[in-house]
């Protein structure tokens, strides 16, 4: 031990190193959170800002029917719904109400009814910590008092801007905002207040932004905390189960979401819509591959979405197969959430054959656990593959990220191959070995034998 570190030494590769980080995690502060069926048998969401900050309005609470049918052809079920305020997207908060120009709460009720009827679900947004320094809550001192201060008594303040069609508001138009400390009280009792108005418009889960993000200490006494405040994702991680307490103890089979992998706040979310990093959608080979799977392969269920596939301007099969190999949940955001996934139908096409291929294997795919490279092995090492277990089914998922066909052969010790398939059906299989053409994705589903093995 030293200085509030732990350190042990592993022999292996670096899942002997997550194992014991797992072991140590289960033994000491983590509980595996209870996913309700509505986000673990969900292929994704479908991310929609329905007004802007600048004020436009681009999605009618009416016309989230046709949502609700535009991601059906992809396979998915859900419409995560942002800027659904008066105020719209990043204005107003921590201040939430629906559009009065709509009909209030009442027409945004329906509207999620109408999604209900349509065998949708609904994510609701609010965000977990920013507050607008031009809304009555920050004005009346409540604000100033609740945010993060800077060494000296600064606030934190951080600036997000949407200027709309035009340039004048993406210079000058700068929203500004202070950002709630979370060993403030009263902040805490503001974000149950939102899963109350989410429980009475009868959506499916609650998701609060940036909760999984890193914070800039605070330096402020009097939220109760020592000074400066370097626990502050501790603090965070406790307010957060505290919410998620609220939230189950009124609706069980309601989810909550959070924005941002943190292995402290994972455990009291349902699902992590990521930010940054964790994917690279023109990764080729080269540099620093990204490495979600070490997260992933250490808290395997916990769901994690991807993000970032947003048009059709670059090649989104590579992105799209490697949620699969994943086992992410999709994010659409057409046009950063300003159009339905309708808008890029390409992407909507492949997006529906690859949640097709998924669901053909979905006790294994969607609802196993994810075992990275362990059991199997490959041949090919341009081929990108990950390995799911479920019973005494093992699945492998295969990508082929590089120009022109590859040929892999997979070898899984004390297994009998069973079946392969793929998602554009261009897979095809050749003296044992399988032939994936340019950005193909497979999968190839192995049942457990301990007298043999089996290769394909």
């Amino acid at each position: 031990m030293l200085d509030g570190f732990v350190w042990s030494v592993y022999n292996g590769t670096w899942h002997k190193a997550a194992d014991k980080y797992r072991k140590w995690a289960e033994n000491t502060w983590y509980t595996p959170p209870r996913i309700p069926d509505s986000v673990r048998f969900s292929e994704g969401w479908q991310r929609l800002i329905l007004k802007q900050q600048c004020g436009d309005t681009i999605h009618s609470y009416s016309s989230l029917g046709k949502a609700v049918s535009d991601a059906e052809t992809a396979l998915i079920d859900t419409q995560f719904l942002f800027g659904w305020t008066e105020a719209g997207m990043d204005s107003g908060y921590p201040v939430y109400e629906p559009d009065s120009r709509q009909g209030g709460f009442d027409a945004l009720k329906k509207a999620v009814e109408e999604i209900h009827r349509r065998n949708g679900k609904v994510i609701l947004y609010f965000n977990g910590q920013l507050i607008d320094t031009d809304s009555e809550y920050y004005r009346s001192g409540r604000g100033r008092r609740a945010c993060i201060k800077r060494k000296g008594g600064l606030e934190h303040r951080e600036f997000y801007n949407f200027g709309g069609e035009g340039t004048w508001l993406s210079w000058f138009g700068n929203k500004t905002f202070v950002v709630a400390c979370p060993s403030d009280k009263e902040w805490c009792e503001i974000l149950k207040r939102h899963i109350d108005l989410a429980l009475s418009l009868g959506v499916d889960s609650v998701f609060f932004d940036q909760l999984g993000s890193i914070q800039h200490p605070c330096y402020d006494p009097s939220h109760g905390h020592k000074v400066p405040f370097t626990g502050i994702m501790n603090a965070k991680r406790k307010m957060l189960k505290e919410l998620r307490g609220y939230l189950k103890a009124k609706s069980p089979e309601t989810g909550i979401g959070i924005e941002i992998i943190s292995d402290q706040t994972a455990q009291y979310s349902d699902f992590i819509h990521i930010c940054v990093g964790p994917a690279n959608p023109t990764f080729n080979g080269e540099g620093i591959e990204p490495f979600t799977d070490l997260f992933k392969y250490t808290f395997p269920e916990i769901v994690l979405s991807n993000r970032e596939i947003r048009d059709e301007r670059s090649d989104f099969r590579l992105p799209v197969n490697e949620m699969i190999l994943l086992g992410s949940h999709s994010d659409v955001e057409i046009f950063r959430c300003r159009e339905t996934i309708a808008a890029t139908p390409n992407y909507q096409a492949y997006l529906g054959k690859v949640n097709a291929l998924r669901e053909r294997f979905r006790d294994t795919l969607l609802l196993g656990t994810f075992r990275s490279r362990l059991g199997y092995s490959v041949d090919n090492p341009k081929i990108r593959s990950n390995a799911f277990v479920a019973g005494e089914k093992l699945a492998v998922v295969l990508a082929n990220r590089f120009p022109g066909p590859q040929r892999v052969r997979v070898e899984v010790p004390g297994y009998v191959f069973e079946k392969f398939d793929s998602a554009s059906g261009d897979v095809r299989m050749e003296d044992g070995s399988l032939i994936l053409p340019e950005a193909a994705l497979a999968v190839a589903l192995f049942r457990k034998n301990p007298q043999k093995g089996h290769s394909v």
